[in-house]
C-alpha cells in the first residue's frame, strides 16, 4: 500500500515541478537571463534557493550522522551556516560587482580561453559527483518504500530534474527550490509528530549518554567540517550562481542572512529524528534506511508517503542546482572558449545539451559505487577545489598570477590530490596519513601558482609594504608557526586528523603574504586578453 501512495505523490509532485518549469520559461527574456535569472530575484527567491540547497545537504547528513552520534551531528549544520554567512556577507558584494555567473567564466575572463575550457570541464564533471552523494542518500527511502534499486531511483530523479530545469533555466531553479523547501519542512514536521506520538521525546533520554553529549562526533571532525566549509565558500558555484540572480548585493545579503535561519530547522529536527530512529530501529546499516523503516512501522501509509516525499524533495533541492550549474559551466563556458562569437541563444542551447549530458553522467555514476556516496563527494571536492580554489582567489585579488601558472596549478593541484587519494586506496574514510587529499591538492595548487607566477614575472614585480602590512606580517608569522607545528608534531596532528588542515593553513598563509606584499610595478601591469 505504501508504494502506491509514494508513487502517487511522486507523479503529482513531478507534474507540478514540470508545470512550474513551463511557467518559468515565460520569464526568460534572453540568453543571459536563462543562466542568471535576469538578475531579478528578490529576497524570497534567494531565501528559498539557499535554504533548500544547503538545507537539503544538511538534512540528509545530520539525520544520517545523528543515528550513530546523536545531537553532536548538529555541528554539521553549524558549519554549513558559517559558510553561508561568509558567502552572503563577505563574498556576494565582490562577486556581484564583477557580474559573476560561473567560476569558469570568471577564470576565463581573467586568464583566457584555455583556462576557461579546462576549468569548465573540471567543474562540469564534478557537479554530478556532488549530486550523486545526496541523491543516493535520499533514494534510500525509495528503496525501502518501493523496493527500487539505487540505480533506478537515481535515474528517475535525474530525468525529472532535467525536465524542469531545461524548461525554465535559473527561473525554474528558483521557483522549484521554494516548493522543495516547503515540502522538506512538511516532511520533517510530520516526522516530528510521528516521533512525538509513537516514541515520545522523553524516551530519547534513555539513549546512551554519548547521544546527548555535544562533542561525540569528535572535535577533530567538527573542526574539519568548519574548515572544509569555509574554504568551500569561495568556490561553491551552484549556490553562488543562485544568489547572483539577485537584484543587487543588498538583496543577496539579506536573502542569504534569512536563509541561515531557514537552515536551523533542517539541522535540529533531523538530529532529533536520527536519535529517535536509533531508539526505535537500532543496529541498521545506514541511518536513512533505518529512518525509512521506522516511519513505515509507525505511521499510516499516506503520512509516511508525505514524509518520504520530503526526503525526495531534498535530493531534488540539492541535485537540481548542481546539475544546472554544471551544465552552465560545461555548456556556456566551454563552448564559448571554442567559439567566442557564439550568440546567447546558441549558448543556451549548448547549456541545455551539457545539462542533458551531465544527467547521463549522473545516471552512470548511479551504477558505479552507488553504495559509497561519500566516495563521490570526496573525489569531487578533491578534483574541483585542488584545481580551481587558488586561481579563483588570484583572479579576484592578485593580478600577479599568470596564465601559465594558472594552467599548471590546475594540472598539478588536481594530480597531487588524485595521487594522495590513490595512496589511500581511494578509501572515503581511511585517508593516507589521515590527511584528506583535498588539502594536499589545494596546497600544491597554491604553491604552484605563487612560485610560478613570481618566477615568471620576476622582472615586473616589486615588494610593497604600504598597504595592509600589519596583516601581512601576521599571516607570515602564522605561516611560520603552522610550518613549525607541522614539522614538530606530525604524529600528534596525524592522530587527530588535523595534519592536512595545518599544511593547508601554512600554504594559505604564504598565499596571503604574496597577495599583500607582491605587486606589479605600475608600468608593468599587464592587460588581459582572451587568447
Amino acid at each position: 500500500m505504501i508504494g502506491y501512495w509514494v508513487l502517487a505523490f511522486m507523479v503529482g509532485y513531478t507534474a507540478l515541478l514540470i508545470y512550474l518549469g513551463q511557467v518559468s520559461r515565460k520569464k526568460i527574456t534572453g540568453g543571459e537571463s536563462y543562466f542568471s535569472g535576469g538578475s531579478s530575484f528578490g529576497v524570497l527567491y534567494i531565501v528559498g534557493s539557499v535554504s533548500a540547497f544547503w538545507g537539503a545537504a544538511t538534512f540528509i547528513s545530520v539525520l544520517e550522522t545523528a543515528y550513530t552520534k546523536g545531537i553532536s551531528a548538529v555541528w554539521y549544520g553549524v558549519a554549513t551556516m558559517i559558510m553561508v554567512a561568509m558567502i552572503g556577507f563577505v563574498l556576494v558584494p565582490k562577486y556581484k560587482s564583477i557580474g559573476m555567473v560561473t567560476f569558469s567564466g570568471v577564470l576565463g575572463d581573467q586568464y583566457g580561453n584555455t583556462v576557461r575550457a579546462i576549468s569548465s570541464l573540471i567543474i562540469g564533471i564534478t557537479f554530478p559527483m556532488f549530486s550523486i552523494a545526496t541523491v543516493v542518500g535520499a533514494s534510500s527511502v525509495l528503496t525501502v518504500a518501493l523496493h527500487w534499486p539505487i540505480w533506478l531511483s537515481v535515474t528517475v530523479t535525474s530525468l525529472i530534474i532535467l525536465a524542469y530545469v531545461l524548461l525554465g533555466g535559473m527561473f525554474a531553479v528558483g521557483i522549484t527550490q521554494l516548493l522543495n523547501l516547503a515540502t522538506m519542512y512538511l516532511g520533517l514536521v510530520l516526522a516530528l509528530v510521528i516521533v512525538a506520538v509513537n516514541t515520545g521525546f522523553d524516551k530519547l533520554a534513555t539513549l546512551p549518554a554519548s547521544y546527548s553529549a555535544p562533542f561525540t562526533v569528535g572535535t577533530g571532525t567538527i573542526l574539519v567540517w568548519i574548515f572544509n566549509f569555509l574554504t568551500n565558500a569561495v568556490i561553491a558555484q551552484a549556490v553562488i550562481q543562485m544568489i547572483m540572480a539577485c537584484k543587487d548585493a543588498k538583496t543577496g545579503r539579506k536573502g542569504t542572512g534569512i536563509a541561515i535561519l531557514g537552515i536551523i530547522p533542517l539541522t535540529v529536527i533531523p538530529a532529533i529524528l536520527g536519535m529517535a530512529t536509533a531508539l526505535a530501529v537500532p543496529d541498521v546499516k545506514g541511518g536513512l534506511i533505518a529512518f525509512a523503516q521506522y516511519i513505515l512501522q509507525a505511521a499510516p501509509a499516506p503520512v509516511a508517503a508525505l514524509v518520504f516525499l520530503g526526503v525526495w524533495a531534498a535530493a531534488l533541492a540539492y541535485a537540481g542546482p548542481c546539475q544546472f550549474s554544471g551544465g552552465t559551466s560545461l555548456g556556456k563556458d566551454f563552448f564559448q572558449s571554442i567559439n567566442e562569437n557564439a550568440s546567447n541563444e546558441q549558448l543556451v542551447r549548448y547549456g541545455g545539451y551539457a545539462t542533458a549530458l551531465l544527467t547521463g553522467v549522473l545516471i552512470v555514476y548511479g551504477f558505479m559505487r552507488a553504495e559509497q556516496a561519500a566516495w563521490w563527494n570526496i573525489f569531487a571536492f578533491n578534483l574541483r577545489n585542488s584545481a580551481v580554489f587558488a586561481p579563483t582567489i588570484a583572479a579576484l585579488v592578485w593580478p600577479v598570477a599568470s596564465r601559465r601558472a594558472t594552467i599548471m596549478t590546475m594540472i598539478l593541484g588536481a594530480s597531487a590530490g588524485f595521487t594522495w587519494y590513490y595512496l589511500g586506496n581511494f578509501s572515503p574514510a581511511a585517508f593516507y596519513m589521515k590527511v584528506h587529499p583535498m588539502w594536499i591538492g589545494m596546497s600544491v595548487g597554491i604553491l604552484t601558482l605563487v612560485l610560478v607566477s613570481i618566477v615568471e614575472n620576476r622582472k615586473k614585480i616589486s615588494i610593497s609594504f604600504e598597504k595592509n602590512s600589519g596583516f601581512g606580517f601576521l599571516c607570515l608569522a602564522l605561516t611560520l608557526l603552522c610550518a613549525y607545528l607541522t614539522a614538530a608534531y606530525t604524529s600528534v596532528l596525524q592522530v587527530t586528523g588535523l595534519l592536512g588542515n595545518l599544511i593547508f593553513l601554512a600554504t594559505m598563509g604564504l598565499f596571503t603574504v604574496a597577495i599583500i606584499f607582491v605587486h606589479f610595478k605600475k608600468e608593468d601591469a599587464p592587460v588581459r586578453s582572451s587568447a
